[in-house]
């Protein structure tokens, strides 16, 4: 107990130490909770990949992205320490990754919109979520959402974003509208707000 309370504070305070408080506390345990209850299904959801064969089946025409250029098939990966978080894109046909872009906190989930165009990337420390521009790899201004963001997702015809709250007993699913990235009202759902799916 003394060893497992020893590591919470180390990783809470850090190193260089910094100011503790209740919420670091918080947002610190939501975090380890999520990881280490959804470590398999966690190394799905934190990477997402742009291919243009994989938009079609789902519907949508595979064309050219934003900057007027063909989308080139990436993966998306979250990830950095607390504070200094990025989401670094690979190009699949090399493997190679590119350079890691900046979004600070500490990105965890990430969810692409059908046309490929923009990532939103979840943040458990700031409780935000982040929109990125595929095209110019360019993160736009974060988006404030209910409580510690878990579980992210778009629906099938890119209106809309569902945010999930996974703070116990405080659980909250919070809808954004993509086209103008404004989020609506929480949506009580109770609990542990967790996972999300979404129906085509």
């Amino acid at each position: 107990m003394e060893t497992k309370l020893g590591e919470l504070m180390q990783a809470v305070v850090g190193d260089p130490p910094h100011q503790v408080t209740a919420e670091a506390v918080r947002r610190h345990v939501v975090r380890r909770r999520v990881l280490e209850c959804a470590a398999v299904t966690l190394a799905l959801a934190v990477l997402a990949v742009i291919i243009p064969a994989g938009i079609r089946a789902f519907g949508d025409t595979a064309g050219p992205s934003a900057g007027g250029s063909p989308l080139v098939p990436t993966a998306y990966v979250s990830g950095g320490r607390s504070g200094q978080g990025t989401v670094t894109p690979i190009t699949v046909a090399t493997n190679r990754p590119g350079r890691p872009i900046k979004v600070g906190g500490a990105p965890t989930f990430i969810a692409v919109t059908p046309d490929g165009r923009t990532l939103y990337v979840a943040d458990l420390d700031l409780g935000t979520v982040t929109p990125i521009t595929v095209a110019t790899k360019t993160p736009g201004k974060p988006i404030k959402v209910d409580g510690a963001p878990v579980g992210i997702a778009v629906m099938s015809d890119g209106k809309t974003l569902y945010v999930s709250d996974g703070r116990r007993g405080q659980g909250t699913v919070t809808p954004i509208t993509v086209a103008t990235n404004t989020p609506g009202k929480p949506i009580k759902v109770g609990g542990a707000a967790g996972f999300i799916a979404i129906t085509p």
